[in-house]
């Protein structure tokens, strides 16, 4: 005999604070220990589903793990595989640890609205503007109309726009973001470059295929929409 239950104890409290995306409803067994009800299978998916942008919910999930991790001060033994202190200066704020790539590619969907974020081999700890630009310049996306044909520049504006209300960017902050979102893509052109230079195979495979001129492209894109972009913002 099994019955769901919306748990309301301790650790669904915990599960729902701590989590990105709804509590997980549990099922009661015959012998009465709580385990994960079925739920439906989440999928990975190249582009942004168009409910991501509908309300905002991708962006509160970044605002949850970003405010969970605010304040901690990692061990001074700890060891990051991403490094971008040096271009962080464009994004002021609190740090938090950053997901360093939020994508479309490492996002959950379930029904078409993202559940979980995916792939943290990149998390670091960061100012939390150099993952909203991360998110802004993929989910948009903030890219040439050839590389992302479905429309003009106006309904990512919008899209910009919903980014930021829904994880509660304060007028500063919108101020700035068109300057992090350039400074993230020159980072990351930075990385792609280095990292194919010193013969890591992974980011070799990238750059042979295009990856450094698709990303400059994209940079030119956001430098010629940038006046359309910060009226977005205002």
């Amino acid at each position: 005999m099994k019955r769901i239950v919306g748990g309301t104890g301790a650790a669904a409290q915990r599960n729902r604070r701590n989590r990105p995306g709804p509590p997980r409803q549990m099922i009661k067994t015959a012998d009465s220990r709580p385990r994960p009800a079925r739920a439906p299978r989440p999928s990975v998916t190249p582009e942004p589903p168009t409910s991501t942008f509908e309300d905002g919910e991708g962006s509160r999930m970044v605002r949850a793990f970003h405010d969970a991790t605010a304040g901690w001060s990692p061990p001074p033994t700890a060891r990051w595989k991403t490094d971008g202190a040096a271009d962080q200066r464009e994004a002021t704020g609190d740090w938090v640890v950053c997901h360093n790539d939020l994508a479309p590619w490492n996002t959950t969907f379930t029904e078409g609205q993202p559940v979980a974020f995916i792939d943290w081999d990149l998390a670091a700890p960061g100012p939390r503007m150099w993952d909203i630009a991360f998110a802004a310049w993929h989910f948009t996306p903030l890219y040439e109309t050839d590389q992302w044909p479905t429309d003009p520049f106006v309904p990512r504006g919008q899209r910009v726009r919903l980014l930021a209300d829904a994880y509660g960017l304060e007028s500063a902050a919108r101020i700035a973001l068109p300057a992090v979102v350039l400074a993230r893509m020159e980072h990351t052109w930075k990385v792609f470059h280095d990292q194919a230079r010193a013969g890591d195979p992974a980011y070799q495979r990238l750059w042979q295929a295009g990856a450094g001129d698709g990303i400059r492209r994209q940079i030119n894109y956001v430098t010629r929409n940038r006046s359309a972009l910060h009226d977005a913002l205002a």
